[in-house]
């Protein structure tokens, strides 16, 4: 195994668009693979725990992401889903802010 480390001195301020751009573009990279994936005409509505799955996301971030209005759940009774539908359009949305 070859590996090599470099050192070298940056700014912040480069050192943070750096780091920024590495992020995006992570981001970016695991939307469209998640926007690609199958999707599932069976299924309408997903659970709390099908959403934070196939988004590759903890249930806590659900809630932030809920209290931010990144994505609305529908409420049946007591019970939380996420309709298929809502969540492809909020990826959608937020892969193009992040242009």
């Amino acid at each position: 195994m070859n590996t090599q480390t470099f050192l070298t001195t940056l700014p912040s301020d480069e050192f943070k668009e750096l780091l920024s751009e590495c992020v995006k573009g992570a981001v970016k990279s695991e939307i469209d693979r998640i926007l690609e994936s199958p999707k599932r005409p069976d299924k309408l509505y997903l659970t709390r725990l099908e959403t934070a799955k196939e988004l590759n996301v903890t249930l806590p971030t659900l809630n932030a992401w809920e209290k931010a209005g990144i994505l609305v759940p529908v409420r049946i009774g007591t019970r939380v889903r996420y309709k298929q539908e809502s969540i492809n359009e909020s990826l959608k949305a937020n892969k193009n802010e992040a242009r």
